[in-house]
């Protein structure tokens, strides 16, 4: 069963509003560092992780079959994908 299948579009300002709500409460999950490399993991903190959710423009976001949203950022270098709960 695939649970992270997009079943949703979510538009930005609806986002924006779920984030500003619990913008106190947001976490990252253990499962956010299973799509870094080691490389990553010693570089990245968590708030590196959250400060995209919290102070750009996500390029796309999608509620996912298990609950969680995923959220896509444009950057130089490709595209940063954070995943939110």
């Amino acid at each position: 069963m695939k649970t992270t299948k997009i079943i949703k579009k979510i538009e930005k300002e609806e986002f924006s509003r779920l984030i500003q709500r619990h913008k106190t409460s947001i976490i990252v999950s253990p499962h956010a560092f299973d799509h870094l490399s080691m490389a990553q993991r010693k570089k990245f903190t968590e708030e590196d992780l959250l400060k995209p959710v919290r102070n750009q423009n996500p390029s796309f976001i999608g509620l996912q079959k298990n609950g969680r949203y995923i959220v896509l950022f444009k950057e130089k270098e490709g595209v940063f994908n954070c995943h939110y709960c």
